[in-house]
């Protein structure tokens, strides 16, 4: 009799250590439901940047040898006479832009070109006299 009230008092007390160890945390430490109007205003107030890029992203850009071109014609030099270092297609400040660069001679061209229109952003021209400044 001894031994099944021992028997049945471990089982009791192991039953109730294991349902201690498999509650969750406490409703102070779980983080709290947002109310469904405060879930509608936050996507509302993503939408516009959402729709943005994604035009962004859809906007047709002109070819990488177009904007190289429109940089070489602008330097007044043509494909054969350089040797092109960079030219990759990147963002900046949320606009798409080529980004070129290349040298003829001792002479090192930089150039910005907007990746939807051609234009010219910016653009830099220097001599480069073997010292990295």
């Amino acid at each position: 009799m001894k031994k099944t009230i021992i028997t049945a008092a471990a089982l009791i007390l192991a039953l109730v250590m294991a349902g201690c160890a498999n509650q969750s945390q406490p409703a102070e430490e779980q983080p709290a439901e947002q109310p469904v109007e405060e879930q509608q205003e936050q996507q509302q107030a993503q939408e516009p940047a959402q729709q943005q890029n994604n035009q962004q992203q859809t906007q047709k850009t002109i070819p990488k040898r177009r904007a190289m071109n429109i940089a070489l014609r602008d330097a007044g030099l043509k494909r054969g006479q350089v040797n092109i270092v960079k030219n990759h297609l990147d963002r900046d400040d949320g606009m798409l832009e080529y980004e070129i660069e290349f040298y003829k001679g001792n002479m090192e061209y930089e150039y910005t070109v907007d990746a939807v229109s051609g234009a010219i952003l910016e653009k830099d021209f220097e001599q480069n006299n073997g010292y990295d400044d």
